[in-house]
């Protein structure tokens, strides 16, 4: 087994770096062949449709939907070309368009890792709101700040916290604190996450998981940043200072980067994760997985945690294609996407539905005995 596993990685090494089964070949991991390992149950079933996606994204094959699209356009709802549909559906996945399309992916994968803690009964916060508003001195910079957070202006909101696993999750770091900020991201293959040029043998991106760790590494200088800038405009900063935004992010150590990438793999910081969440879970309900000790129930929840969330992954990368889908060719432009066409659709429905009601109000009445006359009578 192991000699025709080397004699592939030959095979698929020698390809092109632009070949699509090879930048699969060099992304995937156990936790992207999920699908291959494990039966999905409950809300992780994925249809005849997402299963054939997610089968052809793992090997590097054509996508069978955007195969079916290849070569038209991808039009906005404005009715602006955003490109043009590749067999992979690459394009399709990673250009900008109308719709909450990947927040719905990531929020996917965000309620998968919450349910996941919530099973185990280890503390957590979702969605970490207020978190940085006391650092802000009250009056019309804190109001700013609020109304800011409100509009959605600002991302200082990280998914999500994480209590008492600081020693599993310090990674040899010194711990500070009983609780840790994660962040989760999802990334499409594209060239900013997915450089071709570095998948050969001697680049970065011929390492597993290389694209999500890049992604995951960039988290923490990211949210400083962020930090900064709310320490500047509203927290009067003077430039060159760390203020306290900045100070309470740093805090909690180190952000988990919690990446899942185009072929569902994962980044470091998400694996270890899954793992902490299985220790801490096992004197708490591994129990009721198993009476066979530490070790065995550890593996247990384990498996769960990772069939869970994993499923939930490639499941969202590919409902994300599927749905976008319809942006595809001529018919998408020739229909009026406009946000003002689309009310005047729904208010005709509404007006139609009410006429339709009238009438039936109508002759019910008439078949009582009543009608406008009588009523005026």
């Amino acid at each position: 087994m192991l000699a025709r596993l080397k004699d592939l990685d030959v095979a698929i090494t020698a390809l092109p770096n632009d070949d699509q089964r090879k930048i699969a070949w060099v992304s995937v991991d156990r936790n992207s062949s999920i699908w291959v390992a494990s039966c999905p149950s409950g809300r992780n079933r994925a249809g005849p449709a997402a299963f054939q996606e997610i089968a052809c994204r793992y090997m590097g094959k054509p996508s069978p939907t955007a195969s079916a699209l290849a070569g038209q356009s991808i039009w906005s709802m404005e009715g602006v070309a955003r490109g043009v549909c590749d067999p992979y559906g690459i394009a399709l996945t990673s250009c900008v368009l109308s719709g909450d399309g990947w927040r719905r992916a990531h929020d996917t994968i965000k309620h998968a890792i919450s349910d996941t803690c919530s099973t185990y009964q280890v503390e957590f916060t979702c969605e970490v709101f207020g978190l940085f508003a006391s650092c802000i001195p009250q009056g019309q910079h804190r109001d700013a700040l609020v109304g800011a957070h409100a509009r959605g202006r600002l991302g200082m909101i990280p998914d999500f916290r994480f209590d008492g696993m600081n020693e599993l999750l310090s990674d040899g770091a010194p711990v500070a604190g009983t609780q840790m900020l994660g962040e989760l991201k999802r990334i499409n293959q594209g060239p900013t996450r997915y450089p071709t040029p570095l998948v050969g043998n001697s680049g970065i991106y011929a390492r597993r998981q290389a694209a999500v760790n890049t992604r995951a590494n960039l988290l923490q200088a990211e949210r400083e940043r962020e930090a900064r800038v709310i320490d500047a405009k509203f927290g009067q900063t003077p430039a060159g200072q760390h203020g306290a935004v900045h100070q309470r992010l740093r805090s909690y150590g180190k952000i988990l980067g919690l990446v899942v990438g185009h072929f569902g793999e994962w980044s470091k910081d998400l694996n270890r994760l899954v793992g902490a969440i299985a220790e801490l879970g096992v004197p708490r309900v591994g129990h009721l997985y198993t009476s066979r000790g530490h070790q065995a129930a550890k593996a247990a929840l384990l498996l769960k945690a990772r069939r869970d969330i994993a499923w939930a992954g490639i499941n969202a990368n590919a409902k994300l294609l599927l749905d976008r889908s319809e942006w595809v060719g001529e018919s998408a432009m020739s229909v009026d996407r406009s946000q003002e066409a689309k009310k005047q659709r729904v208010r005709f429905q509404h007006e139609a539905a009410r006429d339709a009601l009238n009438a039936q109000y109508a002759v019910h009445q008439q078949g009582q005995g009543y009608s406008a006359r009588s009523r005026g009578g």
